[in-house]
């Protein structure tokens, strides 16, 4: 009768743990899709700031160069000034910057799955750490959202219970192991 209720008690218990699991798996996933959408708001951001940077550059390459910016950092360098360099080194950083985050906006904006991905695997990683570091744990309750949760949460419960299931087997199997041994 002990042995019962103690069974009962532990597989409520597990019920609980695993239920609690779920749960906590679905607030990880329902964060996914939020953090993308910051990244994406802190890509976009950077991209304007960086046009914006660049801007005066371009307009002296377009009054004077035929709108080639490049001609415009070799003019620059051609110059046996130090300031001149400088200038050429910043406005090719600048330049370089800018087409990155171009070409990091136009991946981005793809599709909905290449948002993901390219958080996930081509990350620009000044900008992901910096959305990391100020993002505020929201629960954005839309379908992508609820979807991704509900699969981290499933994904999450399948893992514990697989998991459980292999160490409960290794636990009977050196059960059996140990009581033959005895015999």
């Amino acid at each position: 009768m002990a042995h019962s209720f103690i069974q009962r008690c532990t597989h409520k218990l597990a019920s609980y743990l695993r239920l609690s699991l779920f749960m906590l798996g679905v607030l990880v996933g329902v964060q996914v899709p939020g953090f993308v959408d910051q990244y994406g708001k802190n890509l976009e951001a950077r991209l304007l700031e960086s046009s914006q940077a660049l801007k005066q550059f371009q307009a002296d390459a377009d009054k004077f160069f035929d709108g080639d910016i490049s001609k415009l950092i070799a003019y620059y360098q051609d110059k046996n000034d130090a300031v001149f360099n400088a200038g050429a080194n910043s406005i090719t950083a600048i330049a370089s910057r800018q087409a990155m985050l171009k070409q990091a906006w136009q991946d981005f904006n793809q599709s909905t799955l290449m948002q993901f991905q390219h958080v996930a695997l081509a990350p620009i990683n000044d900008i992901r750490s910096q959305v990391w570091q100020s993002y505020e744990y929201l629960i954005v309750l839309n379908p992508l959202a609820i979807g991704f949760g509900l699969v981290a949460g499933l994904l999450m419960a399948i893992i514990i219970d697989l998991v459980s299931g292999f160490l409960l087997l290794i636990v009977r199997s050196l059960s059996r192991s140990k009581q033959s041994a005895q015999s």
